[in-house]
């Protein structure tokens, strides 16, 4: 059984840049500066066969860097 937890409403696709989805981005990129440089970055060279495999890989690095800075804090 899947279960959705917490909704997100995708910004339409217009000519013309939306303030909102701007200001999400920088948030985003705010985010990823705080972590720092070593956040979700590895050393060496890894191959994947879809960019989905490399999105999960980054997704993952990204969740791990983001536990280990609130272990951190504690």
């Amino acid at each position: 059984m899947d279960r959705m937890v917490g909704t997100r409403k995708e910004p339409a696709l217009t000519l013309h840049a939306c303030g909102e989805a701007l200001e999400r981005g920088a948030r985003f990129v705010d985010t990823l500066c705080r972590l720092g440089s070593q956040a979700v970055a590895f050393k060496g060279v890894r191959y994947f066969k879809t960019h989905e495999e490399a999105n999960e890989d980054w997704a993952d690095g990204l969740a791990r860097c983001m536990a280990a800075r609130r272990l951190e804090k504690r």
